[in-house]
């Protein structure tokens, strides 16, 4: 029986910030998403990490639970209820409202292996503004902030298996995954990254990931474009054999 381990938010939002090299490249918020657009300044290309899937790759652990932990734009932005989610190139309407595709990705990881579901919330939400939320972001990332987080697990040491899913912001991880991610020692746990992109596929989030919990084993990830995670349930039940969650 699957958990929420935390409550949905008031302020739905959503927006893929994945580092395209181009220009603003948005996660599209469909069924049940959350990737926010995505932008990386072109002189600055984002190198990217291939999907290689290894099929000896095996989690680790001994207590058996899973966690999926995801980041959304949508749940801890102010998005106000009036957006425009016919015409936004980051919006849909699903049919319990906003989302985004992060989350499409995260129902359909959690249709095969049926974990606890924890949504990474940030005390202080982002714009309802796509562009200020996607400048915000960046100036997060040069920073090096940590935003402060509003949601916690509270039992991390029960869980082995955490997939870790969320937009490529500028190249990597949003930085309240990275915020995430210090704040528990995952140790002998197994990370199964997970991503929704408009272009740019896992960057260098996994090398992020791996330098943030250099004592966890990271399994290979799974890059999602956002157009088209409503039609990824195929891809997803083959990333999670190659991987050797299924079988």
């Amino acid at each position: 029986m699957k958990k929420l381990l935390t409550p949905m938010f008031s302020m739905l939002m959503l927006f893929s910030l994945a580092a395209c090299g181009g220009g603003n490249s948005t996660e599209t918020v469909s069924n049940s998403g959350n990737t926010p657009p995505s932008t990386a300044p072109a002189s600055a290309p984002v190198p990217t990490e291939s999907i290689a899937s290894s099929g000896e790759q095996q989690p680790e652990g001994e207590n058996g639970k899973t966690l999926v932990a995801y980041f959304s734009r949508v749940g801890t932005s102010s998005l106000s209820e009036d957006v425009d989610a016919v015409t936004s190139a980051s919006l849909r309407i699903g049919d319990e409202g906003l989302i985004g595709n992060t989350k499409v990705v995260v129902d359909m990881v959690q249709d095969v292996v049926d974990g606890d579901e924890f949504q990474i919330v940030t005390v202080e939400p982002y714009p309802g503004d796509f562009e200020e939320t996607t400048d915000l972001a960046l100036e997060q990332q040069k920073a090096d902030a940590r935003p402060e987080l509003a949601t916690h697990v509270e039992n991390m040491d029960e869980y082995d298996v955490i997939f870790l899913g969320y937009p490529n912001w500028w190249g990597t991880i949003p930085m309240p995954v990275y915020t995430f991610l210090e704040e528990y020692d995952f140790s002998g746990k197994t990370i199964i990254p997970f991503i929704t992109h408009d272009g740019s596929s896992l960057g260098r989030s996994v090398n992020d990931i791996r330098e943030l919990a250099p004592e966890a084993n990271i399994l290979d990830g799974l890059a999602v474009q956002g157009n088209r995670a409503e039609d990824a349930q195929d891809e997803v039940n083959k990333w999670l054999q190659e991987i050797g969650i299924v079988n």
